[in-house]
């Protein structure tokens, strides 16, 4: 039986899995630290919410779901992220 997650509950499981990945917690990945360690996954936050299907999330939604970013530091973790 296949469980359908709602948009929040996906964007919630993608920020989720990232902090396991690199081993971060949620509020540091969500904070507003400028560590070098916290970039990598929130780069990947980014691109995660940006594909996600049926329509991706505009990058001022990203940026208040990640900690209230201005949508400009989501668009240069999105380009950070693509390099």
């Amino acid at each position: 039986m296949t469980v359908l997650l709602t948009r929040g509950e996906r964007v919630s499981a993608i920020i989720d899995e990232a902090c396991r990945l690199w081993s971060v917690e949620r509020q540091e990945l969500l904070g507003n630290r400028r560590f070098a360690v916290l970039t990598a996954p929130r780069c990947a936050v980014v691109l995660a919410l940006r594909a996600l299907p049926p329509t991706p999330l505009s990058y001022p939604t990203i940026g208040r779901r990640l900690g209230d970013r201005h949508h400009s530091s989501v668009l240069l973790l999105a380009r950070r992220g693509r390099k």
